[in-house]
């Protein structure tokens, strides 16, 4: 696992884009001292950038559980600072009807505190059933609510449409039950 200096990480990971090393210098000494040197510092860099790309969200919606790159701390822990992984799953939720809709998850709760829900969102579409053109929707809404219980995702649909196709986005950690 690549060391994480203490540093202010609210600002995000930026990789540099200058070399920090120089391989001329490396190529033309006879002093083990400068080699030593040249790979320190190339050990340094490639630590910023495996910190770099461990540290960016996956920008993948795949239908079965991912893991994002994303640390949540973590609730049961002792000590607060102790994150856990984030994992995304998507699922195709289909038609929408007015009212309440129930799509099975397929997560298994042993215990309730299994998971620890980060995100829920999604996104529906009517297929220009009132209008000409198709309207799209964010997932929740004032009007449509999502919850997800200990075997479905219910979507309740209060609006006066009936939608035809739809996704819901769940992103969760897991607690050491799991």
């Amino acid at each position: 696992m690549a060391f994480i200096p203490k540093a202010n990480t609210n600002q995000g990971m930026m990789v540099p884009t200058t070399v920090i090393y120089d391989a001329l210098r490396l190529l033309e000494s006879d002093n083990g001292g400068n080699i030593k040197e040249s790979l320190k510092r190339l050990y340094q860099s490639m630590n910023i950038v495996a910190l770099a790309i461990n540290a960016r969200e996956i920008g993948l919606y795949p239908l079965d559980e991912f893991v994002i790159g994303n640390l949540y701390y973590n609730s049961d822990a002792t000590n607060l600072s102790e994150l856990r992984p984030i994992f995304r799953r998507t699922y195709n939720t289909g038609p929408i009807a007015i009212g309440a809709n129930t799509i099975p998850h397929g997560l298994t709760f042993g215990n309730p505190s299994d998971y620890q829900f980060v995100r829920i969102y999604g996104a529906a579409n009517d297929n220009g059933s009132i209008s000409l053109a198709p309207s799209f929707y964010p997932i929740p809404n004032a009007t449509i609510e999502v919850s997800v219980d200990a075997l479905n995702i219910v979507i309740t649909n209060g609006t006066a449409v009936t939608f035809t196709t739809s996704s819901i986005v769940l992103e969760y950690s897991k607690t050491g039950g799991i």
